[in-house]
Formats: C-alpha cells, structure tokens, sequence
C-alpha cells in the first residue's frame, strides 16, 4: 500500500531572484521556509501577525496589510497581564496596551510598505479548523482562553475559495507592479 501521495509540480516559468523580495504568511512551514530563504541572502519578511494556521485568519491579516488598517485600543483585550489581539500571535502581546498597540501597528505598517512592492506572496495555510468568539468572529489564536469561550468548526472549502478569490483580487489591485498571482 502506498500512503502518500505523490505531487510533481511543474516549475515556475518565472524564477525568484535575489533581487525580488518575498513576503510569507501562514503556518510555522513559512519559518522553515524564510530562514532558508535568509540564510540564502534573499530579501523576506515572515507572518508580521505571527503564526496563523487558518485560512480566513491568513486571508484577514492580508486584507489588513492592503488596507492599512491599524488597531484602535477597544480591539485589545486583557488577560494574564498581557494585552491581546485576536488577530495577532502572543509573541505581539505587552503588559501594556499601548505597547501592544504600537508593536501590533508597527507590523501592520511594515507589512503594507513590504507587500506595496513584493514580487512574491508564498501563504501557508495550517489547518481548515477555525474557532470563533461569541460573535463570530474567526480568531488566529486563543491566547490561553478557556475553550469555552469559543466555538470551533471546520471551514467549507467554498468558503476557503470565496475568501482568497477576494484577497488576491485585492492583492492584485494593491500592487499594481509585482507579479504576484500572475500565470
């Protein structure tokens, strides 16, 4: 029995160059892939939110480096001593909230500068789960909160293929210049 599927993709007609800059964003597979990418002397930037694992989170993130839009103070959260962002991994979370505030903002406008002009975008996704707050609304992580604050569920792929229809139309309006998600 075979238990593995095996995937030859044709290469790129396009290759990266050192000189391309490349932004990725998604699970921990795009840590292993920029340190190589580093170590190769290329120019990168890594999941300016932190690890995400889902799809509508990847996909928010991203709208939010389009868009420029920055947090306010009410969307952080205290708990543990620590303030949160639903939206951002804890390694963004301070003991004060206006710290959070400028580091989670600080990511956010170095992302939109870096994507303005990235020739490249490699997404990772993680996982199809999300987990939802009392609202809704799709978290990129829990930041320790009991699980039954959330509700989980598993993501249809229409939903999957209608969120990055709309992201990488926006993407391809936003940088006009890049060749990203060219054929």
């Amino acid at each position: 029995m075979d238990f593995r599927l095996e995937f030859d993709p044709p290469a790129l007609k396009q290759k990266i160059d050192h000189d391309d800059r490349i932004m990725l964003v998604g699970s921990c597979f795009t840590e292993h892939v920029f340190n190589y990418l580093v170590a190769s002397k290329f120019c990168a930037l890594q999941n300016p939110n932190g690890i995400l694992f889902n799809p509508v989170s990847i996909a928010n993130a991203l709208n939010r480096y389009i868009n420029h839009t920055l947090i306010s103070p009410s969307e952080l959260f205290e708990r543990d001593g620590l303030w949160h962002h639903w939206d951002f991994h804890s390694n963004l979370s301070c003991t004060s909230k206006e710290e959070s505030l400028l580091r989670m903002n600080e990511t956010i406008t170095l992302a939109n500068d870096f994507l303005k002009n990235a020739q490249w975008l490699i997404i990772t996704l993680g996982s199809a789960f999300v987990y939802e707050v009392a609202d809704s609304q799709v978290v990129a992580n829990c930041h320790k909160m009991p699980a039954s604050h959330f509700t989980k569920r598993m993501l249809e792929p229409e939903e999957i293929i209608s969120t990055y229809n709309t992201t990488i139309a926006q993407i391809k309006q936003f940088n006009l210049n890049s060749t990203l998600f060219s054929p």
